[in-house]
């Protein structure tokens, strides 16, 4: 069985599936494969795009010696002692067209053809692909903005898990209301933890160049459920301009994407994890988070960052009566009127107004259980009434009264207008 990787500049090398498991053996290790442990599905993807890259970019070095012409190209990966491995082509007998066949993968100066690289190219190793210009830019900026397109990502909702879309609700309002608040927390996250932007190149997902892979969690702060691109602007040192979000990518097109840039260990942990632990391949701590007598290094997890992300998630509150704003709720926030100038104020200041006439200076209090669960705890000294989106609802008359709340549920306190909660 043949797998191949074929360049814009019409370069194609033909690479065996026993020359790819080869390379597999050779390189430092890593998962290749999201649907099988020793699978090599990502490998063969990675070749491909890696090789396009070097055609672009002029990077594929021609040699010839006494026994033939050769291609040689870098695949960006090193074996256990963090030696570099080439890819050597040979022209391929079997075809009338100009083509290549991969003859091996090998680091300088080792094995056949490592030696005949040496002997022939002397100190003229190919290089690397690159896809930024400098190191600088494969850093997302957290002063930039970010511009969301939701009635484009409305439309990529197929990206999303179907039992997730389930949950928070495929219609158009409870999707985007759940992708607003999502977004919210990746963005907070973001200005937080600049490293949570990881690199990628667009090849593999239809987008031109290169962007940043932003996690997006829906109803768990500790699993990533989808992908957002972020795509600088064309004036990158500028900003003042946003960076582009139209973009929703599955967590397995995000993964190959990224690692064309960089491994995907370290600071790249949480798309490492939520790559491999949401295809059924068991723990992830076994085959990303331990290190290894290979070298594999030990990145942060999302669960290594679980304080953070719980400290950085969000939800929102949107009254029906659409003259009163919404609220952005954050895990142990008040709600309340402002009523008197002493005492605790409230986090989420409802309007001192007509309609709001029974709500306490300190009606509530917004939490978060250890699952990721939004619920009421009621502090005020009439009713809070909780009304699911299932049709019951529950009145909370008791302080200290607690309730579960999911997106789509309202709100009402004390007579006020209902709001909307959406996660």
């Amino acid at each position: 069985m043949e797998s191949s990787a074929v360049s814009e500049g019409g370069c194609v090398v033909e690479v065996s599936e026993r020359l790819v498991g080869r390379l597999q053996t050779l390189a430092l290790d890593e998962p290749w494969s999201l649907h099988e442990p020793k699978g090599i599905d990502l490998l063969v993807s990675y070749l491909r795009y890696t090789f396009e890259r070097l055609e672009e970019e002029g990077k594929v070095v021609h040699a010839q010696d006494g026994r033939g012409e050769l291609r040689v190209l870098n695949a960006g990966l090193c074996d256990s002692s963090f030696e570099e491995i080439f890819c050597v082509a040979a022209k391929s007998p079997e075809s009338d067209e100009p083509s290549w066949e991969a003859k091996a993968f090998c680091t300088w100066g080792r094995s056949r053809y490592g030696k005949r690289l040496a002997r022939v190219l002397g100190d003229g190793k190919p290089v690397r692909a690159r896809y930024f210009t400098t190191l600088a830019d494969s850093f997302a900026d957290p002063e930039h903005s970010v511009e969301p397109d939701y009635d484009r990502l409305r439309e990529q909702r197929q990206k999303i898990d179907a039992d997730l879309l389930r949950k928070i609700g495929a219609d158009d309002q409870s999707f985007e209301m759940a992708l607003r608040v999502a977004v919210d927390l990746a963005c907070a996250r973001f200005r937080c933890m600049p490293t949570s932007a990881l690199p990628a190149w667009g090849a593999p997902v239809g987008i031109n160049g290169a962007f940043y892979c932003l996690p997006l969690s829906f109803l768990d702060p500790l699993r990533v459920d989808a992908v957002l691109a972020l795509v600088a602007p064309a004036e990158g040192g500028d900003s003042s301009l946003p960076y582009a979000a139209h973009t929703l990518l599955s967590v397995e097109e995000a993964y190959l994407a990224a690692r064309l840039v960089r491994r995907l260990d370290a600071g790249a942990g949480w798309l490492a994890e939520a790559a491999h632990t949401r295809v059924g391949m068991g723990s992830a701590d076994s085959r990303v988070s331990k290190p290894s007598g290979s070298g594999y290094g030990t990145p942060r997890s999302v669960r290594d960052a679980a304080s953070d992300a719980m400290r950085n998630l969000r939800a929102r509150l949107t009254c029906r009566d659409t003259t009163v704003p919404a609220y952005i709720l954050r895990p142990g926030d008040t709600v309340g009127v402002l009523r008197r100038r002493g005492g605790e104020r409230p986090h989420v200041v409802l309007p001192l107004r007509r309609g709001f006439d029974g709500v306490s200076q300190i009606q509530g209090r917004f939490e978060v259980d250890d699952n990721g669960c939004w619920e009421f705890q009621h502090e005020g000294s009439n009713w809070t009434m909780i009304r699911h989106r299932e049709g019951h609802q529950v009145v909370l008359r008791e302080r200290g009264a607690r309730e579960r709340m999911t997106v789509g549920d309202d709100i009402v306190f004390s007579g006020s207008p209902p709001f909307v909660f959406g996660r």
